[in-house]
């Protein structure tokens, strides 16, 4: 019975023992997955708290982050570590926006773009903000909450495209583009220079290093 449950991918740990009347206990620890995957060869799989590729249930699915685009990895069908440093990157990102109430409640995607860049997409706002990889996530994610907090209150959450937070203290940001005409915005027509974000308008936190 033991052998059996443990077969079972979607449980993390199982224990099976008789007490002294011959009842037979069983304790089961489900695994918990925080990341949906759907690669570039469209399997779709989850990565659960410990790191590891686990199969999709065909009787429930996961309220959890979504990441697809450019995603390598293979999934074998059974319960595996992961193999490439990107969904090592998208495990470790997705652990983060977990356990952070602000970024759990704003990041709804993660998108792998074509340069490799992991993109965060978020509930509110229309912009991309490019992490790049995960290495600096704490920093990066602390000069976006910076950036967040005194930036975005007196710009707009529709005033840029982009917000590029892949360099270490750096937020780059593409501006969107606006028909004087129409006020229909023009960004997917025509491809507007990066441009930084003014320094009055930065958060302190970042000014020191720019």
């Amino acid at each position: 019975m033991k052998k059996k449950l443990k077969a079972n991918p979607y449980i993390a740990f199982a224990t099976v023992y008789a007490d002294m009347n011959g009842v037979i206990h069983i304790n089961v620890k489900q695994r918990q997955p925080i990341l949906r995957i759907i690669n570039a060869s469209d399997q779709d799989f989850y990565i659960d708290r410990n790191g590891l590729k686990m199969p999709i249930s065909p009787n429930f699915t996961a309220s959890v982050l979504v990441a697809n685009g450019k995603i390598l990895e293979h999934f074998s069908g059974k319960v595996d570590t992961l193999i490439t440093k990107l969904a090592k990157d998208l495990y470790k990102t997705a652990s983060y926006i977990k356990q952070d109430t602000l970024w759990d409640a704003q990041i709804e995607q993660l998108v792998v773009d074509s340069k490799n860049d992991i993109q965060l997409v978020p509930r509110v706002g229309n912009q991309r903000i490019i992490l790049g990889t995960a290495d600096s996530l704490e920093v990066k994610m602390r000069n976006l909450r910076a950036f967040y907090n005194k930036a975005m209150p007196k710009v707009g959450w529709d005033t840029y495209k982009t917000i590029n937070i892949k360099y270490t203290n750096q937020v780059v940001c593409e501006k969107n583009m606006v028909d004087s005409l129409t006020g229909k915005r023009l960004d997917t027509l025509e491809k507007k220079p990066i441009d930084t974000v003014p320094r009055e308008e930065m958060p302190e936190e970042l000014k020191e290093d720019n």
